[in-house]
């Protein structure tokens, strides 16, 4: 390529930077907008529904449903994105609770919970980041999304937020999360670790044998004893491979450790005695290739595809 070529392609590339980004901000501006527009039409509706005749009732129930979905997806998308401006886009609670019962399961609410902390981070072909999850019991998780920078924390730690929760997502500031009580650390000395191979229904791949897996995870402990300064190292051991009842095509994360941590015990491992636990599996439907949860216990690993 000539001098030349390159200056344009670089004026090209630049140019089109200088555009993305006001373009980026018009539609978050625009975004925001028609939210706080669709609120006020949600108030008005419901306002008319309730002086409505019995007869025009139903007619107006079936605008306000449309206009809350409508609705309900944008800020969800902001809750998600832009967690600072769903917080300044909240529904007051005294409008939320004069809104029809059918209108108010689609509509934000203040939350206030305990539960444990859960923090993974995810890593891209391209880029990488934290997700941080509120488990209030075995069953019911909220995904956090902070306007605020959160102080340091850790997965097992026990929390406390409040924030404006819709769909199981919460918006928040950093400063309202409360530890309750610390998760213990646990990264010195010898670290147990039990890798579990698993593949999948539609898909008994086996990329790799169980020899090489244990090669890699003594390589990682090298790495690990090298950089701690001799005080930390894994001691290692593996399982499989299993065929878990999942599918290649769906990517829950959750689900595949538990089919893996079932398999590996009726296959006769004690998974107790190992306080860390990875699980690899050729390539499925997640967009990530590596996963992990971040400081504390419990300490769980997720690896996709090539095992490196």
């Amino acid at each position: 390529m000539s001098a030349r070529s390159r200056l344009v392609t670089a004026l090209v590339l630049l140019f089109g930077l200088s555009l993305a980004l006001p373009l980026a901000v018009s539609q978050a501006q625009n975004r925001s907008a028609e939210v706080e527009s669709l609120t006020m039409q949600l108030l008005e509706l419901n306002n008319q529904y309730h002086v409505a005749p019995p007869a025009k009732q139903p007619q107006l129930l079936n605008e306000l449903i449309r206009v809350v979905m409508v609705r309900k997806a944008l800020l969800a998308d902001l809750i998600e994105n832009d967690p600072k401006e769903a917080l300044r886009l909240w529904m007051p609670e005294n409008s939320r609770t004069g809104l029809h019962p059918k209108i108010q399961a689609h509509v934000e609410e203040a939350l206030s919970a305990e539960g444990t902390l859960q923090i993974l981070h995810e890593d891209r072909n391209q880029g990488s980041r934290y997700l941080h999850f509120l488990w209030t019991g075995p069953d019911t998780r909220y995904a956090l999304h902070f306007a605020s920078e959160p102080r340091a924390l850790k997965t097992g730690d026990h929390v406390r937020v409040t924030g404006l929760q819709l769909n199981g997502a919460v918006a928040l500031s950093g400063s309202n999360m409360t530890v309750l009580a610390a998760a213990l650390p646990n990264t010195l000395g010898a670290q147990k670790t039990l890798m579990i191979l698993v593949n999948f229904q539609d898909n008994a791949a086996q990329p790799y044998s169980a020899t090489d897996a244990l090669s890699v995870l003594s390589t990682t402990s090298g790495f690990d004893m090298e950089n701690s300064y001799q005080q930390t190292w894994l001691t290692s051991d593996v399982a499989g491979w299993f065929t878990i009842p999942l599918s290649s095509s769906v990517c829950d994360y959750g689900a595949l450790a538990s089919y893996a941590n079932s398999a590996a015990t009726a296959a006769g491992f004690n998974l107790s005695a190992y306080p860390r636990h990875v699980y690899a599996f050729p390539n499925n439907a997640c967009g990530w290739w590596g996963l992990g949860t971040v400081g504390g216990n419990p300490s769980q690993a997720w690896i996709n595809g090539s095992l490196q």
